[in-house]
């Protein structure tokens, strides 16, 4: 509590509102389209594996929240919590923190597939003002967010680590795959479900299988890129805000509902773009599986 209490002791309208778009800078909604954007536009191959590693991180870390459910800072102090944005940005329990998680676990393996040094920079910015946004707006404690890092960066441990051996050991057959990337994100979203399990394990199921039914290469020309990142954007986002109007509640909540609303979600962006954008000439047509 000192801690934030220093922190909030700079405390103006202005810093309010800078955390608060900083914080907001974790939220899913940005995760979505950086995902996106360098799955279609970028490198597939990196994107898949930036996309199931950052799933398999919030998936873990709701599962510690659940486990863990310790309080928040404004649950103990209502007056520490700068406003009610900062508050409606904080669900679940407060340890780990998912904000310092995420950033940790995206913006490593950003740096760590790309090989450049700038992003590493951008990582240490990113982990450091998440952490702090979310310290200063009272929404976590100072060992939430040190939780946060040491777990998204044992992820990132955990992906090299698959990447180097495991994924090389191994020769799954590309249909067992597919039939297990199904099966084990749909019953880990019916036995073991959290707050967005539905969301997590739908979009993961969507990164190991929409890449087996259709390969996605990047274009090489850099307008063909931005209008393809752009295109899957817009699509993911229409059936994302679509599908909230009209599902009924009922199908939302569903265990195997919620999951098969992200699987197509996923799907969208991942395979419906995709096929869409080798139509109309923006990417190499490329062999469908199966």
């Amino acid at each position: 509590m000192e801690f934030i209490g220093f922190l909030q002791s700079f405390a103006s309208p202005f810093l309010d509102s800078l955390m608060l778009f900083i914080t907001n800078l974790g939220s899913e909604q940005v995760y979505i389209v950086l995902l996106v954007a360098i799955f279609l536009g970028v490198d597939a191959r990196i994107g898949r594996r930036l996309g199931i590693f950052l799933l398999v991180s919030f998936y873990l870390n709701q599962q510690l929240k659940l486990l863990m459910d310790t309080p928040r800072p404004f649950v103990l102090d209502p007056t520490i919590a700068r406003s009610q944005a900062a508050i409606d940005s904080a669900g679940g329990g407060a340890f780990p923190s998912g904000h310092a998680q995420g950033a940790t676990t995206f913006y490593g393996l950003l740096a760590f597939y790309f090989r450049k040094r700038w992003l590493w920079w951008l990582a240490a910015l990113m982990v450091f003002l998440l952490s702090i946004s979310r310290l200063y707006l009272g929404v976590h404690w100072l060992i939430d967010v040190v939780g946060g890092v040491v777990i998204g960066t044992a992820v990132i441990g955990l992906t090299m680590l698959v990447d180097t051996f495991v994924t090389n050991a191994l020769r799954i057959p590309w249909w067992v795959t597919l039939i297990l990337g199904i099966a084990i994100p749909l019953a880990l979203n019916i036995f073991l479900p959290s707050p967005e399990s539905g969301l997590l394990t739908g979009a993961f199921s969507a990164y190991m299988t929409a890449p087996l039914l259709l390969e996605h290469r990047a274009p090489k020309p850099l307008w063909k890129r931005i209008i393809l990142a752009l295109l899957g954007v817009v699509l993911v986002f229409a059936f994302l805000f679509s599908s909230s109007l009209l599902l009924p509640e009922e199908f939302k909540r569903d265990p195997i509902g919620s999951f098969v609303r992200y699987l197509l979600l996923g799907y969208v962006g991942l395979l419906l773009t995709p096929w869409l954008a080798r139509l109309v000439g923006l990417s190499e047509k490329q062999v469908a599986r199966g």
